[in-house]
């Protein structure tokens, strides 16, 4: 397992996207030189196996990027072909080798899981298809716990669909890990909503924060931000979206009728 830090707080920068594609590149094609002693041993019939279908990373700090090769091997007297390799929503997977495995030879698939906007215990599946007769899918997790100080539940609100002047509220509780950490403000990016904060009751520690859409909000679609800011030195702040649509009046209520009609 290695990780790729990050630039700053956004997507990953342009060289460490150039280096993880260069080592992809590298690995295309490669064939393992000497078998391994560790496979595990495949259920009957099955051809394409996994040194480990299984890997921890262990506890990382919330922000770089996760990496994992998971090597794969041919144990069957014919050929292999990989059809695709797809992964769970929150990482990305791709195939660090030849699509066509010859009886004997190794390939790989290289996983990388964004941490950025994760915490808690993470367990993400990678499905490998292809054309072993017994086995079509192989499952291939890499789990690992991404620690944090200060983590939202949920991680988003959704208002959904809502006609102009309405005043509709939903909350979110901000939760702190470490007792040395205290949250020192919350505020919104935009005039849309109003934010109160009352404490969690113990022996939670933290904040629950309740999100009221004002009245005065304009129409169309929004996509907003509830800043929290804490003495954390590894999350001086976290953003929590507020997602949702104001519709005007006679749009709102005409789009009403016509679900209603349609049922």
């Amino acid at each position: 397992m290695r990780t790729v830090p990050r630039d700053g707080r956004g997507r990953a920068p342009s060289y460490v996207v150039s280096a993880v594609l260069t080592a992809l590149a590298a690995l295309s094609g490669c064939v393992a030189a000497a078998p391994s002693n560790e496979w595990l041993a495949p259920p009957s019939g099955v051809q394409l196996v996994a040194q480990e279908e299984s890997h921890d990373f262990g506890t990382v700090e919330n922000g770089p990027v996760v990496t994992h090769t998971f090597k794969l091997r041919n144990l069957g007297p014919n050929t292999i072909d990989i059809a695709s390799v797809t992964s769970a929503c929150g990482c990305t997977a791709v195939l660090a080798s030849s699509p066509q495995l010859a009886p004997g030879q190794e390939g790989g698939v290289e996983v990388a899981l964004d941490t950025y906007k994760l915490s808690g215990e993470q367990a993400k599946t990678v499905t490998v298809r292809s054309n072993d007769p017994v086995r079509p899918e192989l499952a291939l997790t890499l789990h690992g716990i991404v620690a944090t100080d200060v983590r939202a539940t949920p991680g988003r609100i959704y208002l959904g669909r809502l006609p102009a002047g309405a005043v509709v509220s939903q909350h979110v509780d901000v939760k702190l890990a470490r007792p040395d950490v205290q949250i020192t403000g919350v505020s919104t990016e935009s005039g849309r909503f109003a934010v109160e904060t009352t404490p969690l009751d113990a022996p939670l520690r933290g904040v629950r924060v309740r999100v009221t859409l004002l009245p005065t909000a304009t129409t169309g679609t929004f996509d907003d931000r509830i800043i929290v800011t804490s003495t954390s030195q590894r999350q001086p702040q976290i953003s929590i979206p507020v997602l949702g649509t104001i519709e005007r009046q006679e749009v709102y209520a005409r789009r009403r009728g016509d679900d209603t009609g349609s049922r």
